[in-house]
């Protein structure tokens, strides 16, 4: 600080080091499901339509993850019980993948994935 006259005593301050990430944030998606690719704009609905009783595959990718992370699927289902669905990724920290066999319950089904480390 110097006071506008001149006469003050002057004090000079750095600023302190930002603490800012070092590495890229983690980022999980849910890729497609059924072959179709899922849209990211997450208001709208549905990203896609699925006319089956039988499994179909849903993809997920993951980058920035640890490998030895949690992994769990979510399905909130309008018309019948909600699901929690472990998912195991393969690849490294940068880059990992992972393809799961899911029985969607008819009528809406919401989805998220979540990573816990």
């Amino acid at each position: 600080w110097n006071d506008s006259w001149g006469s003050g005593p002057v004090l000079t301050s750095l600023p302190f080091a930002l603490n800012l990430p070092t590495v890229p944030a983690p980022v999980i998606t849910v890729a497609s499901i059924n072959g179709v690719a899922i849209n990211a704009n997450p208001f709208s609905f549905p990203d896609a339509t699925i006319n089956s009783t039988t499994p179909v595959p849903v993809v997920i990718n993951a980058t920035n993850l640890p490998v030895n992370a949690t992994v769990t699927l979510y399905l909130i289902s309008d018309t019948s019980a909600n699901q929690a669905i472990p998912v195991t990724l393969t690849g490294n920290n940068t880059a990992s993948t992972a393809t799961v066999q899911v029985t969607f319950a008819s009528g809406g089904n919401r989805g998220f994935v979540k990573a816990t480390w």
